[in-house]
């Protein structure tokens, strides 16, 4: 079972309780359990592949969350799919100059 369906949806205070005690289990889940527990403002830029939470815990802080919400979550030569998760975006056909390709879309 995965750690999100153990929790009720949207509750990323039991995501991040149980990502706590996985990575006692297993150290792979540690960088994950890391990132959970950094507050929003430390986090900044932490991981291209992470956002903040929308909930306020009962802390009063914001915590950062893996995936993404929108194209901005992720580096700028990816975009966020329909899953949470950044994927390359090339352009297609490449940007002329001065265009930069920017989460596979050519701005000016």
């Amino acid at each position: 079972m995965r750690l999100e369906e153990a929790c009720a949806p949207g509750d990323d205070d039991c995501v991040r309780a149980l990502t706590a005690t996985d990575c006692l289990v297993d150290p792979t889940v540690c960088p994950e359990a890391l990132l959970r527990c950094t507050t929003c403002d430390e986090g900044d830029g932490l991981s291209a592949q992470a956002h903040c939470s929308a909930v306020v815990h009962v802390d009063g802080e914001q915590r950062c969350v893996p995936g993404c919400l929108a194209d901005a979550d992720c580096p700028l030569t990816d975009a966020c799919d329909a899953l949470g998760e950044c994927v390359p975006a090339p352009c297609s056909p490449p940007c002329g100059p001065p265009a930069m390709c920017e989460h596979g879309v050519c701005v000016p």
